[in-house]
């Protein structure tokens, strides 16, 4: 059965993180733990303005003939096996749902986010002379 991969980046949201260090910094009596969490906010700063910090993240997507009995079940569990297997190898997994779908097709269609590596096409196209 069909299968893809799809490697996509998403934003990491470093909201959280800027708010704990800046409670860290509210409470915090050093001068020089101080003077280090105040680097470390404006380096988070602008990380947050510039939107340039991302993950990557995979998506693998399955597909199954319509025609099958059960196609929506026979799809399922074999979505639900692949995810135990991941969990197996200590990955975590989970089948997503509309709402995520919708944010993928977001970060695929986003040029912000587009990542162009080179690659040498080259050797692993071979040509028809």
């Amino acid at each position: 059965m069909p299968r893809k991969l799809i490697c996509a980046p998403h934003p990491v949201y470093l909201s959280r993180l800027w708010k704990r260090y800046t409670d860290k910094l509210s409470n915090s009596t050093n001068h020089v733990e101080r003077e280090l969490l105040r680097d470390t906010l404006r380096t988070i700063n602008q990380y947050i303005l510039a939107g340039e910090v991302t993950e990557q993240q995979f998506y693998y997507v399955f597909s199954i003939d319509k025609t099958i009995k059960n196609a929506e079940a026979t799809l399922l569990n074999r979505a639900k096996d692949f995810a135990v297997k991941l969990a197996n190898c200590k990955i975590q997994s989970h089948l997503i749902n509309r709402q995520e779908i919708i944010l993928l097709c977001n970060l695929i269609n986003n040029p912000a986010y587009v990542n162009f590596e080179n690659l040498m096409t080259d050797q692993a196209i071979p040509l028809i002379k």
